[in-house]
C-alpha cells in the first residue's frame, strides 16, 4: 500500500510504501478498496455537504469528523485514559506488539514512518518484503 501525504497526513510527509498484513486481506480489505474506487475509503466526497457555515462553529472537515468517530469508538471499548488519544495510540500499540513478537526496530520503524535512531540505522533500509515477512509475526485480532 502506497501511503502518500496528498491522501491525509504522513508522519515524515514523504510518501512511503508498506505491507498490508494477511488478516486484513483474508477479511477481504483489498476489494473494499477495489469497491471505494478513487478518493476516501471511509466517506463518500460526493454526498451535499451542509450549506449552512456557523461562523461560531466552523465545520471540521469529512475527513477529521471520520477521525473523531473513530476515536468515540476507541473510548467505548475502553481506550478510558484521558491522556491517551485514541487514533495515535494505535501508532504505540503497534510499536509495542511489534517488540513484544520480535520484529526487528528497524523493520517497525519503517513501518511505521519513523526516523532511525543512528545515520548508520539508515542506511540498508527494509524492503517492502521484508516488512510484509515480518507482518506475519503480528498477532491477528480475533473479531466476533
Amino acid at each position: 500500500m502506497v501511503l502518500t501525504p496528498d491522501a491525509g497526513t504522513i508522519k515524515t510527509r514523504k510518501p512511503r510504501v508498506v505491507p498490508i498484513h494477511d488478516h486484513l486481506i483474508e477479511q477481504g480489505f483489498l476489494n473494499f478498496v477495489q469497491k471505494a474506487g478513487k478518493g476516501p475509503l471511509f466517506y463518500n466526497p460526493q454526498e451535499a455537504e451542509p450549506e449552512e457555515d456557523d461562523p461560531a462553529k466552523p465545520r471540521r472537515g469529512r475527513a477529521a469528523t471520520i477521525r473523531a468517530h473513530l476515536s468515540i469508538w476507541a473510548r467505548e471499548i475502553g481506550v478510558a485514559d484521558p491522556e491517551v488519544k485514541p487514533n495515535h495510540a494505535w501508532r504505540h500499540t503497534f510499536k509495542q506488539i511489534a517488540d513484544r513478537v520480535g520484529i526487528p526496530e528497524k523493520v517497525h520503524d519503517e513501518i511505521t514512518g519513523h526516523e532511525r535512531a543512528t545515520e548508520g540505522r539508515k542506511y540498508g533500509a527494509p524492503t517492502v518484503e521484508d516488512m510484509a515477512e515480518a507482518l506475519k509475526k503480528f498477532p491477528r485480532y480475533v473479531l466476533d
